[in-house]
């Protein structure tokens, strides 16, 4: 595989304490955690610090433990967090992207922001926020301009995103999040590479968006 201006990512794990004050108040905000996310990397990246870090994130939870996983193409500064924050392993996500070619198989997990733009009877667009089968279909769509051919595509679950407060409304924001995961095949390496590091879909900042994939051996399925 070649590409125009080779890159690498790294992939950072801070398996969250759960005793720490702060874990839960930045669990339940989006806001909250996309700030400490950012905390994590340098104060001089211009007005779209997330962008030009090539920072993507997703929270995951296993039993009584929420682990965030932050996918960078700078290293993030771990000695930032607060001291029992949580632990952290970092892995070079070079080889994978490297290894990107035609036939390609992977499993994959995504956390996405399926929506599409309508227009209302007064004639206004909006955007909807797409759940079940209809954000399956949307999923089936992005994974193709992904360069990737879906063998099997789970929604394991639907769920929604908290932020701050407005200060127009006083209410908090909110965004659908669906996670999807299952098996695919690469059939175009370029696209699956753009996918991987800039993420798909809209809610980045928000813990949508990084596409995971881990290859599959020849006796996998």
């Amino acid at each position: 595989m070649t590409t125009t201006a080779p890159r690498t990512a790294m992939l950072t794990q801070l398996r969250l304490n759960p005793r720490h004050p702060a874990t839960g108040r930045e669990l339940a905000n989006v806001d909250r955690m996309h700030r400490r996310v950012m905390s994590l990397f340098p104060d001089s990246l211009g007005n779209n610090p997330r962008a030009e870090a090539g920072v993507l994130h997703r929270v995951e939870h296993s039993h009584a433990e929420a682990v965030v996983l932050i996918q960078s193409t700078l290293t993030p500064d771990t000695t930032r967090l607060p001291r029992g924050y949580a632990t952290t392993a970092h892995r070079d996500l070079g080889p994978l992207l490297t290894a990107l070619e035609v036939g390609m198989r992977a499993r994959y997990r995504i956390v996405a922001n399926p929506t599409r733009i309508e227009t209302t009877d007064e004639g206004r667009k909006q955007r909807r926020q797409l759940v079940g089968d209809h954000a399956v279909a949307w999923w089936h769509r992005r994974a193709e301009e992904a360069g990737l051919e879906l063998e099997s595509a789970m929604l394991t679950r639907e769920y929604r995103l908290v932020g701050d407060k407005s200060q127009r409304s006083r209410r908090p924001h909110y965004h659908g999040a669906t996670q999807f995961d299952g098996s695919a095949t690469v059939t175009h390496p370029e696209a699956t590479f753009r996918a991987v590091l800039e993420g798909i879909g809209r809610a980045k900042s928000y813990g949508c968006g990084m596409l995971s994939l881990v290859p599959l051996t020849g006796g996998d399925r």
